[in-house]
């Protein structure tokens, strides 16, 4: 194919839309990695230390805690800028994450139930944050043709 056809199909980035468009599609990818390492790990880790019986109690758990944390996010919403909130967020997953490497270690078999619940919690926090950037970053018209781009690399991770 001729490069012009090619150029033709590409959409007319602007240079601050590329780089833009970019971050994103890196976190987006960043983020997919995290969920996929995270998900197996969390059920593995259930199921071998309490057993399948122990699975609704993890999905109530999960639920009820992931109600609670959105209804805490809500209130703060208005009340913390948003550059905030996303890095206070992440720094407090990466703290939780440090935190269960060590119980883990030292914890018994409740430890694997609190990751399930907490690793649910988890996802949903990355994945909401996200798209929540996004739709800040972009006007509807930019987002109608640049989401398609930034949602490779979800699909790459």
């Amino acid at each position: 194919m001729e490069l012009g056809m090619w150029k033709s199909r590409l959409p007319d980035f602007s240079r601050p839309e590329i780089r833009v468009a970019g971050l994103l599609c890196v976190y987006n990818f960043l983020v997919m990695c995290a969920f996929s390492v995270i998900k197996p790990v969390r059920s593995a880790l259930l199921l071998d230390r309490l057993g399948v019986s122990w699975l609704p109690v993890g999905f109530v758990g999960a639920a009820a805690f992931t109600g609670l944390v959105v209804f805490v996010v809500g209130w703060l919403d208005n009340r913390l800028p948003e550059r905030r909130r996303v890095s206070g967020s992440m720094a407090i997953l990466f703290l939780n994450l440090l935190m269960f490497r060590f119980l883990f270690d030292q914890g018994g078999n409740w430890v694997a139930l609190v990751f399930y619940i907490w690793a649910n919690l988890f996802s949903s926090i990355l994945f909401m944050q996200f798209w929540l950037v996004a739709g800040d970053l972009f006007t509807p018209r930019e987002a109608k043709r640049l989401f398609g781009w930034v949602g490779a690399g979800g699909i790459v991770g």
